[in-house]
């Protein structure tokens, strides 16, 4: 009887990871310091605007990708550029990206401009011509106005960096495919700790592997004291190690689940199934600053400063080192190289094959880690959810998306910006009073919403201005 070949493994990556992951470079700045627009929808909204007021003939939203054979695995890298000015001598790739702010640099962002030359030469790749054009476009989200900037590229320019990039990625690329072919061995013929099942958790390990398998939801409810922790990774870990799935998330309410978790990813790798595992902590347990009492302050925190010029050293000690990464770990490497062990907990987790994390990290829209759930992520990894204790979602879900607008508190904050700007003070003391003066309920009344909106607006501008946080 013929044996079927094996099918090929396919590794995905963005554009944009390869590009940040390899250039960032200098320091840790706040969302705030580079005037980047935090409010998505609207980004959005901007871009589509934008797109729809380019003349006929124009190409919004084109997608881009290119496979490369690697080792026996392939590498996809995929990618969606904002709009394309066809012509047959030298197209214009554009880029969009929304500020809060107007952009006040005299060139265009690094990172922006090296996205748009791999764009180029995906595009080059499909559409062969001789001469390109990448174009950046800043839109200011408050004043509507556009800054460009136009850099030409010939062909072999844009195929040369590209191919720079990809090389230098491959150094990378050659230690996670050796892991993985390593790890799934190991995973095929692994066995359950602790010697055998307990009573129900081979009937839950079976569940479990076959909802994965299959691609569907399984609810479970079994009593205390079966091992369900146990129960529900060793099964998705044998998943992973049969191509079933490309990452693990196990998520949990609270802290004791987690370190639940880490205990048995622990004895899973003593056990002869190694796991790359990523146990995220919050910030405010993980950071320097707030550890020493002061509170995130990038601005002034010493690890914030080169950040990226030592973060891919400390990155490859951690995936060099133990496989189990919990904040001690991280604090530890960080420590040592200097850097944010917060953002580095962010970064080996795009490394991991298990995902340790609150409920927050996946569910809420302003936690949710964009690395794995954004929309520059979709279809880099097939993702299993772990769901512990599912029970305590609902509750967490409602505080997830409910606001809650206290004029007491909205006070103490128009107290605490009354030296730093006289405005501020007027306008958080103008939405404290509108919301004293109004039964909120569901829709905000229309007072309070452009009292609101209008402290928002200059609140962002002044905090971009003092690079605040």
């Amino acid at each position: 009887m013929n044996e079927q070949p094996a099918a090929v493994r396919v590794l995905h990556v963005s554009v944009r990871r390869i590009v940040e992951f390899l250039l960032r470079a200098g320091d840790l700045h706040s969302g705030f310091g580079f005037r980047k627009a935090s409010r998505a929808l609207e980004g959005a909204n901007a871009h589509r605007r934008l797109q729809s007021s380019r003349p006929q003939g124009y190409l919004p939203e084109q997608s881009v990708s290119a496979t490369f054979d690697y080792e026996g695995w392939q590498l996809k890298v995929r990618g969606r550029i904002d709009g394309i000015y066809p012509s047959p001598q030298c197209e214009i790739i554009e880029e969009i990206k929304s500020t809060q702010g107007p952009w006040e640099a005299d060139t265009a962002d690094p990172l922006h401009l090296a996205q748009a030359r791999v764009y180029a030469a995906l595009r080059l790749a499909q559409e062969p011509r001789e001469l390109t054009r990448c174009r950046i476009v800043y839109y200011d989200l408050e004043s509507e106005q556009e800054i460009t900037f136009d850099h030409h590229e010939t062909a072999d320019s844009c195929r040369e960096f590209f191919q720079k990039l990809l090389a230098d990625y491959a150094t990378w690329l050659e230690t996670q495919v050796r892991w993985i072919e390593l790890r799934d061995h190991q995973l095929r013929e692994g066995s359950i700790p602790y010697g055998g099942f307990r009573g129900g958790q081979q009937a839950m390990a079976g569940t479990v592997y076959r909802a994965i398998r299959h691609g569907r939801r399984s609810f479970i409810e079994a009593p205390t004291g079966i091992g369900k922790t146990m129960g529900a990774l060793f099964p998705a870990a044998k998943a992973l190690g049969h191509g079933e799935c490309d990452r693990i998330f196990y998520v949990t309410a609270r802290t004791v689940g987690r370190f639940s978790a880490r205990d048995a990813l622990a004895e899973l790798s003593a056990n002869g199934m190694p796991l790359r595992a990523s146990i995220l902590a919050a910030k405010e347990r993980i950071c320097f600053c707030a550890s020493a009492g002061k509170g995130c302050d990038l601005a002034n925190c010493a690890v914030s400063k080169g950040h990226y010029d030592r973060v891919l050293a400390a990155l490859r000690e951690v995936l060099e080192g133990p496989p189990v990464w919990d904040e001690h770990r991280i604090a530890a490497v960080a420590r040592e190289h200097q850097v944010c062990p917060f953002e580095l907990s962010l970064d080996a987790s795009q490394w991991a094959d298990v995902v340790v994390c609150d409920y927050n990290y996946v569910f809420d829209p302003r936690a949710q880690l964009k690395r794995h759930f954004g929309e520059e992520a979709a279809g880099d990894t097939r993702h299993v959810l772990l769901c512990d204790e599912a029970h305590q979602l609902p509750d967490r879900a409602r505080e997830m998306f409910s606001a809650l607008l206290d004029p007491v508190k909205i006070e103490q904050v128009a107290e605490l910006v009354r030296p730093l700007s006289s405005h501020l003070y007027r306008l958080a003391t103008t939405m404290a009073l509108s919301l004293g003066q109004s039964a909120v309920g569901g829709n905000l009344p229309d007072e309070v919403k452009s009292a609101c909106e209008e402290f928002h607006a200059f609140a962002a501008e002044w905090m971009a201005a003092n690079n605040s946080e």
